[in-house]
């Protein structure tokens, strides 16, 4: 059973608290907030499983971002870019979708902390060498993470 904060790091330590409060029941397991996926090989060989929520269906690794520019601050706005934008642009369930895939991609604590703003665009129909697959993000956030440590 997971136990979420929804994204709210004013509740990460009372989701924490739950966990480790929780009864030991047999074949369960809780676990403190969604956790970051941690097997990537699929979306790098673009053979992810799609995500889907009603008339949408995204695959993380048809998706491509690029950060806004970077001011030493912790968390970033960034572009991401989907193929079909125009298409799904004025639908209802495409941002939350996004925030469901990204919340997967890097779990909800990596999330709350690094991404600011999110903002949906349309791929480019040029190839753009300075986009950045989707399921890169958290090696991006790593390195700039990195950076202002240092």
């Amino acid at each position: 059973m997971m136990i979420s904060a929804r994204g709210k790091q004013e509740l990460f330590h009372m989701a924490i608290e739950l966990e480790k409060t929780a009864p030991q029941l047999w074949d369960w397991k809780f676990t403190a907030l969604i956790q970051p996926r941690q097997d990537i090989d699929d979306m790098e060989a673009g053979i992810d499983e799609p995500y889907v929520i009603q008339d949408i269906t995204l695959k993380t690794s048809e998706l491509k971002f690029i950060p806004f520019e970077y001011d030493g601050e912790k968390k970033i706005d960034m572009i991401v870019y989907l193929k079909n934008f125009t298409i799904y642009s004025h639908n209802k369930n495409l941002p939350t979708l996004i925030n469901i895939m990204l919340q997967d991609l890097l779990g909800e604590k990596s999330m709350a902390e690094n991404i600011n703003f999110v903002q949906l665009a349309q791929m480019p129909e040029q190839e753009d060498d300075e986009l950045i697959y989707l399921y890169d993000l958290q090696y991006y956030l790593d390195d700039i993470n990195n950076m202002s440590k240092g």
